[in-house]
């Protein structure tokens, strides 16, 4: 026997193999199963199954699905664009065409009830522009006429698919509105139309003229926004810019609002300050300003300069900060050709001033104080209408030494008037022997003498009578010392 054939280790390739074959073979005759006990009693071959080691090709069936409903998805949303590609192209030729801004122009102008013009407007996806926008209510209408340059509006794409134009603020560069003056007053309810649905419509630039354009008073360069109120109301609101009111010196503008609401204008509030100075004035209202009826604003002041509202009649005689909490602005039959001020003031500090008896009380009495006195005290009524303008119940005072009491008048051609008590301290007019110094002068009252005169002239060239007065009872004087003198 050879070694190879006598060493149980020693196997070759085949040999090893076949006896692998051999043992798998004998595994599978001898057991074929378990044998299991059940709870019941009885038993079963338990057979342990063979793992399935085959590739699954019924795997791949779902995977190809998968990517087939991708392909349809990408396919659709390919076509979804080019379809919505194609509309915007659509709309904007349409929205850019000539039939669509006559329809615009149409509804604009039957939702504002007037005449409406638009010149240069494009339309892009995301924005609307146009040049100039006009709309012209006519002659008899309270507001006759709007015109706004440089309109722009940004637009989402929903509402440029839909039609439904909506965003923020339509904003306007610069714009004029013209509110008449000698109209019927009527004021009509603004509807903003179609397909429009914006927060609100502002122009930074606006001026609005208030009665006759170049005539009336005027709001320049002042910030208007309109939008929806709480209540469903128009508002209207006014930021900055400076207000030329008829026969008022300059103010700027703070804030102001009103109300379109109910067929009529509600002017809620509208808060200015001097341009020089310091001080405000507030008009405020309650009332709906309607056809044919009177309207009426309170007027407030704090601290305000007395020649500002005055104007440049008597503005160039009496000055000063006053305070008022119960002024009236009255427009006649809602026309703004027609008004009344009345305004009851007071305050601490007031100059009078260019009045030729201001002069002869400081050469005759030696004061300059005299020449232009600051009161300490004033207060009176102002009144400007139609028939001109005139401060009553005039009271100045600058104690122990000067007294002003009456009024002072100015008509619509400009010419002067009035009547004033002016009263001298009495330790100016009485000397030292107990003489007054002129006739003219009252015995003491409330510590002051007094002489009534009259003013005449204009503003311009104011005239008073002291100098006659003064110079009749010097005369009067003469005559009774020649005729003591001669007895």
């Amino acid at each position: 026997m050879s070694k190879q054939q006598s060493d149980p280790q020693s196997y070759s390739v085949d040999e090893m193999m076949e006896r692998l074959r051999d043992g798998e073979r004998a595994k599978e005759e001898q057991v074929p199963g378990e044998l299991v006990t059940r709870p019941d009693g009885t038993q079963v071959m338990r057979v342990r199954k063979r793992k399935r080691r085959t590739e699954q090709p019924e795997k791949a069936a779902p995977e190809k699905k998968r990517y087939r409903s991708i392909a349809a998805l990408l396919v659709l949303s390919v076509v979804l664009v080019l379809a919505a590609g194609v509309s915007v192209v659509v709309l904007m030729a349409r929205y850019n065409s000539a039939s669509f801004h006559d329809e615009l122009e149409g509804a604009l102008g039957e939702s504002a009830g007037a005449k409406t013009a638009i010149e240069g407007m494009s339309v892009t996806p995301l924005a609307a522009r146009a040049k100039t926008l006009r709309v012209d209510w006519g002659d008899d209408r309270a507001m006759k006429s709007l015109s706004l340059a440089g309109l722009n509006a940004d637009l989402s794409l929903g509402g440029f698919i839909f039609g439904e134009w909506d965003g923020q603020d339509v904003v306007a560069d610069s714009g004029e509105l013209v509110i008449g003056g000698t109209g019927s007053g009527r004021v009509d309810r603004v509807r903003v139309p179609g397909p429009f649905a914006f927060s609100g419509y502002r122009c930074d630039f606006m001026n609005i003229i208030l009665g006759e354009q170049g005539q009336g008073s005027l709001f320049k360069n002042t910030e208007l926004s309109m939008r929806s109120g709480p209540a469903g109301e128009t508002q209207l609101i006014l930021r900055n810019g400076e207000a030329l009111l008829k026969r008022w010196k300059p103010l700027s503008i703070d804030y102001g609002m009103a109300e379109l609401i109910d067929g009529g204008m509600k002017f809620v509030s509208l808060r200015m300050k001097p341009k020089e100075g310091s001080g405000e004035i507030t008009l405020t209202s309650e009332e709906i300003l309607r056809e044919g009826e009177d309207v009426m604003l309170n007027v407030q002041l704090e601290d305000f300069p007395l020649s500002t509202f005055m104007g440049p009649e008597l503005g160039e005689l009496l000055d000063g900060e006053v305070s008022c909490e119960n002024g009236t602005l009255r427009f006649e039959s809602a026309s703004l050709g027609a008004s009344e001020l009345r305004v009851e003031f007071s305050g601490k500090s007031a100059y009078l001033h260019r009045i030729p008896f201001l002069n002869i009380l400081r050469t005759q009495l030696g004061d300059s104080e005299f020449e232009k006195p600051y009161f300490k005290s004033v207060q009176g009524t102002f009144v400007q209408g139609r028939d001109g303008t005139r401060i009553q119940n005039l009271e100045l005072t600058i104690p122990y030494l000067m007294a002003v009491r009456g009024y002072i008048e100015v008509d619509p051609e400009g010419a002067l008037g009035g009547r004033l008590a002016v009263g001298i301290g009495e330790g100016k007019i009485i000397t030292s022997a107990n003489r007054k110094r002129s006739a003219v002068f009252s015995d003491p009252q409330e510590g002051f003498c007094w002489v009534t005169i009259n003013l005449s002239g204009t503003v311009e060239d104011p005239i008073d009578d002291l100098q006659a007065l003064l110079q009749k009872a010097a005369q009067e004087a003469a005559q009774r010392s020649r005729g003591v003198d001669g007895e």
